[in-house]
């Protein structure tokens, strides 16, 4: 039994570890980051990892560019994890329109 409870505590460990080293780039699609981020949460709790949400928030934050910074520091405060992922996503619809595509219609039509 010892055996499977530090492989569970080993397991749980390299979850939180990955978890805590995301990191959202630029170029990077910023729905998959949180789909990524959300999924690695969800798996270190099953596995035993004593996360809480303003823990969360704060991994979610730390893992985004400067670049993120005007919008980033306001939601340290008591903002909801919710709250701030909404937030985050209005960010990045913003920021990410003033980015050149690479769709072919766009060369096609240039």
């Amino acid at each position: 039994m010892d055996g499977y409870e530090t492989t569970s505590d080993i397991a749980r460990q390299n979850i939180e570890q990955e978890l805590w080293n995301l990191t959202f780039s630029d170029g990077d699609n910023f729905p998959n980051h949180i789909t990524i981020i959300c999924n690695k949460l969800s798996q270190a709790r099953a596995l035993g990892a004593d996360i809480t949400d303003k823990n969360f928030k704060t991994i979610l934050l730390n893992s985004l560019l400067s670049s993120w910074d005007p919008v980033v520091a306001s939601l340290y405060k008591n903002t909801p994890v919710n709250k701030t992922i909404s937030q985050l996503q209005v960010w990045w619809l913003r920021i990410s329109q003033n980015r050149p595509t690479n769709s072919p219609w766009l060369v096609t039509t240039l």
